[in-house]
């Protein structure tokens, strides 16, 4: 996820229209930040291969599916989600994911959240075995989620609500962003807002966006 903060003109009208509504998932966010402004690390201590059937003779060979997901301080996985791939499988990497355990990085006597990205593999032969060697390593890759400035490459500003010029008011919208492997965004979570007007022009700018 990307954390973003939109600083509101002084422009010309975007009001948000139904097309930009119904493209992106919006919901509301969390209530405490400090996740978002300390993500830290974490150790992963248990985990699971996703439950799916065999499927002998199939014309595939390989499938994937990645997934993302924010550690709680206590190290259960929350808010796990299909970034993309295989639709067929998304159940069972969500599942498995979910069932994962964790050891948060400590800082001043205080476990941190975390985010990771995960990418799952599926083949014909159904849920792997475990190996000796599982028990140490996970054969998965996690990856923290890279961090990309709203400027790169460059976007237009964030309009300002017509139905406030004449008040003059300024304000501020903060969301998390997530963005699909073309670099559109696909998902917002809504943290704050100082007026809902700005928080429509904001959602309306960002769906817009081209990110690295």
């Amino acid at each position: 996820m990307k954390k973003i903060r939109v600083s509101v003109l002084l422009v010309l009208l975007l009001a948000l229209t139904g097309s930009a509504a119904e493209r992106l998932k919006v919901k509301p966010g969390p209530e405490n930040l400090d996740y978002f402004k300390n993500n830290r690390d974490a150790t992963i201590l248990e985990w699971e291969h996703p439950q799916y059937a065999p499927e002998p003779g199939a014309e595939w060979v390989q499938q994937a599916v990645r997934v993302a997901f924010e550690i709680d301080a206590d190290g259960h996985p929350l808010d796990v989600r299909a970034l993309g791939g295989s639709d067929r499988f998304t159940d069972a990497a969500i599942a498995a994911v979910s069932r994962w355990k964790f050891r948060p990085e400590v800082r001043e006597g205080k476990p941190g959240l975390a985010s990771k990205e995960v990418r799952m593999t599926f083949t014909p032969k159904g849920t792997p075995k475990r190996r000796p060697n599982d028990g140490f390593f996970c054969p998965y890759q996690l990856e923290t989620p890279e961090e990309t400035p709203p400027g790169e490459p460059e976007n237009p500003d964030v309009a300002y609500p017509a139905t406030l010029l004449p008040r003059r008011l300024s304000g501020e919208v903060e969301l998390i962003m997530s963005v699909n492997e073309e670099g559109r965004v696909d998902g917002v979570k809504i943290l704050r807002t100082t007026h809902p007007e700005f928080l429509n022009c904001a959602v309306q700018t960002v769906a817009g966006w081209q990110l690295r």
